[in-house]
Parts: structure tokens; C-alpha cells; sequence
């Protein structure tokens, strides 16, 4: 049916039942690097955050909650988790989580050991070249690549790291450690749980590979986004307006690089583990949109629709900011907008400071109000009582209180 013809309510976010099927509510989430996962993870946060959800997070991790490149053990909970929504801290053995939507490396062993059952296993990957394109932007690789080579300007720096890759590796370690060296080559199936020293071994890529396969429920590629979301949305039985979406961290026009051919051939030579991944859920998501049937097509149509009238209905101009030297566009909301915008045009890590103020709280909450007018509390009374104590001990004690608790910068 024609875009112009599509009849739909002017309200759209009615969230319809969806018939035949019961929602999942326990989603682990692989988070990717640099291949529109922050979209993915927005959705999946807002759909924890609207149905009361407990989420595993870094509790040290105050900015985004990601684990990164943490090594789980038996321990890694008692450690690093928040209690989940209804749990007293420390019932160690009450651990256990409907989401996961965070930077993480795969380890399927032990995510099942804190994952609900009945969870649904995700990931998200990208064209290996248009993905190194953007963490090559994103780490700031040029200024490692301009320190050695002065004379190479800036649009030419990618050229020149492909000219002297494991060189410019090396003093990329050097520069900002091991770990950015990680998330500049074979990134994607790091995150997804295979170690660097064995990316060089087809057979040991081709094998884990195979295992993903098995292991992961569904593979979503950026570059065929809104393609994955209609997967999606089947394979977890939410409706349209669970899964309509603004995409996150996009950088504004004119800031990516075209990579020519012969760029583009280095880039993916040197990215090799990633593109035998690629290849492969590319093969299996055209496989499930096949066994979806004539639908598709037609539930296609429905979520651009439904994007569309959404950034109409919430979007009013875009502006563009810079964020640790990086631009970024972000979503300013029209005047009056509906509720359902205000969630939706949320900063992804504003959306995990929600959760993570929630949990911490130790009190099951119904409305983000509740949690500020919990914690606003909380803070009177803590400065209460130091006030107290400190009033009841003699000087110089009382006033060095105060000092180091309540006047500290």
C-alpha cells in the first residue's frame, strides 16, 4: 500500500496487542561497538523502563553502566551488580535480571547464570568498513597516526595507518593502551566473545562463528535496520510502538569519510574475522526476512510509517553538540509534545541514570518522580544527621565534619 494511503490513527503510540504470542521481557543484549547500538539499546531500555524491569549494570559505572571488556566469574555480581527491582543487596542468590543492554563481551556460561530464563539472546553488527570507519573517527586513531606523521593531513590519516597498519597498531596500544587497539581491528567478534590472538585463525573464526549461530536468537545488521527491527519486534511479540525508534549518536552529514575501493579492501583485510562474520549474518538475516513471508514487505512499510509520523509528532529542530570533541545530533522535543516523547527522545545514558537511581534505591518505584522525590529525601535526612553529630562533638571535630562531608567542592 502507498505511503499516502497507510491508515493508521493520528495517535499511534495505542500499543496494540499483538495476537498469537506473549511479550518477552528478558532480552541479553551484546552491545556492539560503533554499529548503532545505542538505537537498539534505547529501545530496549525503554521497554525495561516502561514495564518495571530489573536491569544487570556496572554499578561502578555511574556514566552508562557498560561492563566493557569485564571477565566474568561466579563473583561478578556480588561485585559489580545492582540489586535487581525488589531484592534486599546482598541475596546474592535473588540476582538474577531481565536485561541486559550494555557494552559487554559475550560469555554466554556465565550470563545464564544471572540472565532470567526464557531470555532471548541479540547482538547487532555492521559492514566491517563502514564500522572501522567510524571507530577510526570515533578513538581518534588520526591523532596517533599524525603524532609519528606530521606531514599526513587529516582526511589522509586512515590512508596512511592501512600503509603501516601493524606499526600504527602498535603505537595505538601505546598511546591509549590495549584496549582501544582492541576496538580498532576485528572489533565486533571481540565484543562477541573471540580473543584477539586467535583472529588470525580462519578455522578457530569460522568455529566460533558457528557457535553464535547457534547460541544467538537474532543478529540485527545497521546496515538494514529497520529490516532487523521488524525481526525483532516478531521474535519478541512487542508491538509498533514498543520498537518505533530516533536513531542515537548519529554524527551530523558531511562528517563520515568515503572510503575509495582500494581503502576499502585494506580496511577489510585488516578487519578479516569481522567481515567472515559479517558475511555470515548478512546470509541469515536475508534467510529469516525469506521465512518471514509476504508479510514482510507490508510490516516493513508499517515501521517507517510509524517512524516517520513519530518525528513529526516529537521531533522539532535537531541541533548539533560536540561531546568529548565529538559531534553528535540530538532530539529537541516540539512544544507540548505527547508523553510517550519524552522517554523516546531521551539521551540513552540519561535513560540508564533512571535505572540504575532506581535500583540503587532498593524500593520498587512506579514513576521517576517518585525515585528524585525518594532521593531528594534521603539526602535531607543524611545532612540531618551529620549536622547532629557534628553539633554534639566538641571543636575543632564538629566543624572538620562538616568540612569533609557537607562543604566539600
Amino acid at each position: 500500500m502507498p505511503l499516502a494511503q497507510h491508515n493508521v490513527s493520528e495517535t499511534i503510540m495505542t500499543h496494540t496487542p499483538v495476537t498469537n504470542c506473549q511479550p518477552i521481557n528478558n532480552v541479553c543484549f551484546i552491545k556492539t561497538r560503533k554499529t548503532g547500538s545505542t538505537t537498539l539499546s534505547s529501545i530496549i531500555n525503554r521497554w525495561g523502563v516502561n514495564n518495571n524491569l530489573s536491569f544487570a549494570v556496572m554499578k561502578t559505572n555511574k556514566l552508562s553502566g557498560h561492563f566493557n571488556s569485564l571477565v566474568f566469574t561466579d563473583d561478578s555480581p556480588k561485585l559489580h551488580f545492582l540489586p535487581p527491582l525488589n531484592v534486599k543487596p546482598g541475596d546474592w542468590d535473588a540476582y538474577k535480571y531481565n536485561i541486559m543492554a550494555v557494552h559487554v563481551r559475550y560469555n554466554r556460561t556465565a550470563f545464564d547464570k544471572f540472565m532470567l530464563p526464557g531470555n532471548k539472546y541479540i547482538s547487532i553488527i555492521r559492514e566491517p568498513a563502514s564500522q572501522y570507519e567510524s571507530a577510526f573517527n570515533y578513538y581518534k586513531i588520526a591523532s596517533v597516526v599524525q603524532t609519528f606523521n606530521k606531514s599526513v593531513r587529516y582526511e589522509d590519516t586512515m590512508e596512511e595507518f592501512m600503509r603501516l597498519p601493524e606499526f600504527y597498531w602498535s603505537k595505538t596500544v601505546a598511546k591509549y593502551g590495549q584496549l582501544i587497539s582492541f576496538y580498532t581491528r576485528n572489533t565486533q567478534i571481540y565484543d562477541l566473545g573471540l580473543d584477539h590472538n586467535t583472529h588470525h585463525n580462519i578455522s578457530t573464526v569460522l568455529s566460533h562463528i558457528n557457535k553464535l549461530k547457534k547460541e544467538l536468537d537474532l543478529v540485527l545488521l545497521v546496515d538494514y535496520f529497520d529490516e532487523s527491527i521488524v525481526l525483532l519486534k516478531k521474535l519478541l511479540c512487542w508491538t509498533w510502538d514498543d520498537v518505533v525508534y530516533l536513531a542515537r549518536n548519529a554524527r551530523p552529514d558531511g562528517t563520515r569519510k568515503e572510503l575509495s575501493m582500494e581503502l576499502r579492501q585494506k580496511v577489510i583485510q585488516w578487519n578479516s574475522a569481522d567481515h567472515l562474520l559479517y558475511q555470515e549474518f548478512n546470509r541469515t538475516l536475508w534467510a529469516k526476512v525469506a521465512e518471514y513471508g509476504p508479510q514482510f514487505k507490508d510490516d516493513l512499510e508499517e515501521l517507517r510509517f510509524r517512524r516517520n509520523k513519530t518525528e513529526t509528532e516529537c521531533v522539532g529542530k535537531n541541533k548539533t553538540i560536540v561531546l568529548d570533541g565529538r559531534k553528535q545530533v540530538v532530539y529537541n522535543n516540539v512544544i507540548n509534545p505527547p508523553n510517550y516523547c519524552y522517554l523516546l527522545t531521551k539521551f540513552n545514558n540519561d535513560i540508564i541514570h533512571q535505572i540504575m537511581e532506581k535500583q540503587s534505591s532498593g524500593f520498587y518505584l512506579n514513576n521517576t518522580s517518585g525515585i528524585y522525590t525518594y532521593l531528594y529525601i534521603k539526602r535531607i535526612l543524611c545532612t540531618a544527621v551529620i549536622w547532629a553529630i557534628a553539633y554534639v562533638l566538641p571543636p575543632p571535630h564538629g566543624f572538620w565534619i562538616i568540612h569533609k562531608i557537607i562543604l566539600r567542592p
